[in-house]
């Protein structure tokens, strides 16, 4: 199997759609995604935490017959040239709603199916980042409070959201353990909101690739927090009624309620009276998690700092 590969493993949240849509594409000249579609997350990414029946991986299985056979697979398929193969999925770094569980068991993996294999890992300011999380899990299904998203103990059966699945540091260490410093780049989100040019272009000096940085669509954004927040945390309860997932327990999906719920929070949204309210919960909410964060990320993000070699107090890390 071809060993020169590059894993984008995420975090979440730090602008991975944009990369899988704007720079790791079917048709870009240097990037080659293992992946049956033109863009987005890779296809092939799965093998790494489920088998063939979607099931949830045993914990000692490394399934590198099945990863391997379907990277060969997809090389037999595809003409690679100069282009550097890329495996790009967020959920390799875990899965946040769940405290990023496996993220150990899928860093073994990839080592495993591909040891020569290189890393990159974007991040972003944790205060942020959980903002941005909590609104995903919402949406995604969710039906806790903030408080009970941040605050609900383990209790031992299912895995659910864990400050420690941010503790960046932890997951870039054993990368690098694996991999070699050299092989290993990390990225702060923060840099390509401030200068997505020079983001992109550490990346490609790191991969050894040469690309017009001016080619690239930098004002094309998605997954955007937009619209009312507060309606949307407030109708949080309808979520058993609109989306079912392991968020919600599963709960019996009933498609009428979609068209239900978008009318009535473009209604509780049309006044400007709605939108200043807005505005206050959403500073609120801010507070809240920098309360209950009380400084706790700040001597893993010094730790990672010397790592990586980034001033991360610049994005306000500590």
């Amino acid at each position: 199997m071809n060993n020169n590969l590059l894993f984008h493993i995420g975090y979440h949240k730090t602008a991975t759609t944009w990369l899988q849509r704007q720079l790791f594409i079917k048709n870009s000249p240097i990037f080659l995604p293992v992946s049956e579609n033109e863009e987005g997350a890779s296809t092939v990414a799965k093998h790494f935490y489920q088998d063939k029946n979607a099931y949830l991986l045993s914990s000692f299985d490394l399934n590198k017959e099945n990863i391997v056979k379907a990277i060969q697979t997809f090389f037999e398929a595809d003409k690679i040239g100069e282009r550097l193969p890329i495996i790009s999925h967020e959920r390799l770094s875990g899965s946040p709603h769940a405290g990023g569980f496996d993220a150990r068991l899928i860093a073994d993996r990839i080592k495993n199916a591909c040891p020569y294999g290189r890393i990159f890992i974007s991040i972003r300011q944790q205060h942020d980042v959980i903002f941005s999380l909590y609104f995903q899990y919402l949406r995604m299904g969710g039906t806790h409070s903030l408080h009970e998203y941040l605050s609900t103990p383990y209790d031992g059966k299912r895995p659910h959201f864990s400050p420690n699945y941010l503790e960046y540091h932890q997951l870039v260490s054993y990368y690098i353990d694996l991999f070699g410093e050299e092989n290993v780049l990390v990225l702060p989100y923060e840099l390509f909101i401030s200068d997505a040019k020079n983001y992109v272009h550490q990346l490609l000096e790191f991969c050894r690739l040469k690309l017009d940085l001016n080619s690239l669509d930098y004002s094309w954004k998605t997954n955007q927090l937009e619209g009312n927040l507060l309606a949307e945390y407030k109708s949080r309860f309808l979520n058993k009624k609109l989306r079912k997932n392991s968020l919600n327990d599963y709960g019996p999906k009933q498609k009428s309620w979609d068209e239900v719920y978008v009318k009535t929070l473009k209604s509780l949204y049309s006044s400007a009276n709605a939108k200043r309210k807005n505005q206050e919960f959403i500073q609120q909410k801010r507070q809240e998690i920098i309360d209950w964060s009380n400084n706790r990320f700040i001597n893993g993000n010094k730790h990672l700092a010397s790592l990586i070699n980034v001033d991360l107090s610049k994005y306000n890390y500590y």
